[in-house]
């Protein structure tokens, strides 16, 4: 009875590695794409900072948008309209150094460049 059971067991083995499996195309992955902003009000200067990867950008606020950076509807207005207005900003890369300290801290530790930002 042993003797039948790993026979059984045995060619059951062989079979299920001999089966052909069905061929299927394979395609290619598409990568994950992932982008960072950001954004950060500093308060002893008043100034909007938008950080991204390795850069610091840095803006001026005016009266009204420095009112307004408290409320959800006025931060949510001042990022959606720097995030359109970077790519034609006029841009100056500044020294660290150069910047308040209170600035160097919020754009964070692995920025390496900074730049004031004029829209």
């Amino acid at each position: 009875m042993m003797r039948i059971l790993i026979i059984g067991v045995c060619i059951t083995a062989t079979l299920a590695s001999t089966t052909d499996m069905p061929t299927t195309a394979h395609s290619t992955k598409e990568p994950n794409e992932v982008d960072t902003f950001k954004f950060v009000y500093e308060a002893h200067t008043h100034k909007m900072l938008l950080v991204n990867e390795h850069k610091c950008y840095i803006f001026t606020l005016s009266d009204s948008e420095i009112a307004g950076v408290h409320t959800d509807a006025g931060i949510t207005a001042i990022e959606l309209k720097l995030m359109s207005r970077l790519s034609t900003a006029v841009l100056t890369e500044v020294t660290k150094d150069s910047l308040n300290r209170y600035v160097q801290r919020s754009c964070g530790h692995n920025v390496a460049h900074y730049y004031n930002a004029v829209i």
